[in-house]
């Protein structure tokens, strides 16, 4: 799988906004994983920022691999974490498996928690709990002790539960069966594995079902997808033919206008949305 997607989308004003848009990694499940995964990314990305800003050197440049795609490669088949090495651009070798690296990582962050940018950048999380299970999950693997985290960490999960599957079978699971449960965990739509560890509380859940299904038709009231949610609610209601995508809404009838929403945290109505909400009345 390509690690990132080159297009410039950015999905917002160009002049204020590049998308960096990461498409490597685990298909998560996992509330807890998910959570973690795109709080750490956007820590890390808010500290290169940060240091851009005040012209510092963030850290992190003396961490880049001579070649990324093997160090993906190691890191996962080292089911330790700690046991992989990797040759860095600078020519040395790091000992130590994913886990010294995202122990520097939550070391550069560490020191940039103090400055009020990054530590108001997660409005709706703390940033300090982030950090405390990010070293509580890091000290579980130095210690031996993943196994701890099998109810927030995928792969973790699986593997817990195919150990128990084998165990029950006597060894003689097949690896097709495993395959498939493997398919059956990820599937969105119609798989039951995940659902099922979930009933049991064998997985580790943040939002009920019931704040699950919310989201699908409350979206955040800071962003601009209140407007466009607003937008869409309002022309479904006057039977109005309609488009949008993510910075556009277009009303092609019974007038044609459309207006643009460039700022994805401006929920505030423009002049330009108000008057194409009174043209559906």
């Amino acid at each position: 799988r390509p690690m990132g997607n080159t297009r410039d989308e950015p999905h917002a004003d160009p002049d204020a906004f590049r998308r960096l848009h990461v498409i490597i990694g685990d298909s998560n499940r996992s509330q807890w994983a998910t959570m973690m995964k795109l709080a750490t990314t956007h820590l890390v990305l808010c500290v290169i920022e940060q240091a851009g800003g005040e012209g510092k050197d963030s850290g992190f440049a003396r961490f880049s691999f001579a070649d990324a795609s093997a160090a993906n490669h190691k890191v996962s088949r080292d089911l330790t974490g700690v046991e992989a090495s990797f040759d860095m651009a600078d020519g040395t070798v790091m000992e130590g498996g994913a886990v010294a690296i995202q122990e520097r990582y939550l070391e550069i962050v560490e020191r940039f928690v103090g400055h009020p940018e990054v530590c108001s950048s997660l409005p709706r999380t703390d940033v300090h709990e982030v950090i405390r299970q990010w070293r509580r999950v890091i000290e579980a693997f130095r210690s031996g002790a993943s196994e701890t985290f099998a109810d927030k960490v995928d792969w973790l999960a699986k593997r817990r539960l195919f150990d128990m599957l084998r165990n029950r079978a006597g060894g003689r699971l097949s690896v097709s069966k495993l395959e498939q449960l493997d398919m059956d965990y990820h599937d969105v739509a119609n798989g039951a594995l995940y659902a099922s560890l979930c009933r049991r509380g064998a997985m580790r859940t943040l939002v009920s079902e019931s704040q699950a299904h919310e989201a699908i038709d409350v979206p955040p009231h800071d962003t601009r997808a209140a407007l466009r949610g607003r937008f869409i609610q309002s022309a479904r209601s006057h039977n109005a033919q309609y488009s949008c995508d993510w910075t556009r809404l277009s009303l092609t009838s019974p007038n044609r206008m459309d207006v643009t929403l460039l700022d994805p945290f401006d929920a505030q109505p423009s002049d330009r949305f108000l008057t194409i909400l009174e043209a559906l009345q």
